[in-house]
């Protein structure tokens, strides 16, 4: 229990990281290194943060030493990404998101909007990081080169405008050069948790 116990307490880095909507996002990390250890251990988490466990005749329903050590790892490693990648400020929302578009981490991209948030897409407003995901991977997939000019913010309180011009250059799925360009404005909104995330985004609001 003290591995546990320790896990949620402190700073809440992990408890954090769950309440986030990353559970799915923690247990393929996990899986990841699970798969490296023992093909008949299985751990993960529920969505509502109850450990989902299972164990091979291997493992005679004890978690080895390096098991938890692999766990704990993996925790640190993930709570990591999230502060480093925490948006402080309304203008670090859009430099984060094009950063993280131009690796094609999804992942690190979709952590930088609200659940329901609203993306402009073509005309078409699609609400909910589910829908927005399909749309930056569909960006993520052209392998971009960004280049943009960040309009000036206006700020009240926890709620900013923010904008920028933007061009890209990538590859399409036939390998043919592509380009791309856009004015747009985001309304960014500071959580309880004091990182920045997109609640309005319009890539081309013209």
């Amino acid at each position: 229990m003290k591995f546990w116990d320790s896990a949620f307490s402190g700073k809440g880095a992990f408890r954090s990281f769950l309440l986030g909507e990353s559970v799915k996002d923690l247990n393929r990390v996990l899986e990841g290194y699970i798969s490296s250890l023992d093909s008949e251990l299985s751990v993960t988490f529920n969505d509502d943060l109850t450990i989902r466990e299972s164990y091979g005749k291997r493992s005679g329903g004890q978690i080895s030493r390096r098991f938890l050590v692999y766990i704990h790892d993996c925790i640190r490693q993930t709570s990591r990404r999230r502060c480093e990648m925490a948006a402080k400020t309304p203008e670090q929302v859009n430099e984060q998101l094009i950063d993280a578009l131009t690796r094609g981490d999804i992942d690190a991209a979709i952590d930088l909007y609200e659940p329901e948030a609203s993306f402009v897409n073509e005309g078409e407003i699609v609400i909910g990081t589910m829908a927005i995901r399909g749309i930056l991977e569909a960006f993520a997939a052209v392998k971009p080169e960004f280049k943009f000019k960040a309009k000036p913010t206006v700020q009240s309180g926890d709620i900013a405008l923010t904008g920028n011009d933007w061009s890209l250059a990538g590859t399409d799925a036939e390998g043919n050069p592509l380009e791309m360009s856009g004015s747009s404005y985001e309304v960014v909104r500071r959580g309880a948790d004091g990182n920045w995330r997109f609640a309005i985004d319009n890539p081309d609001a013209g």
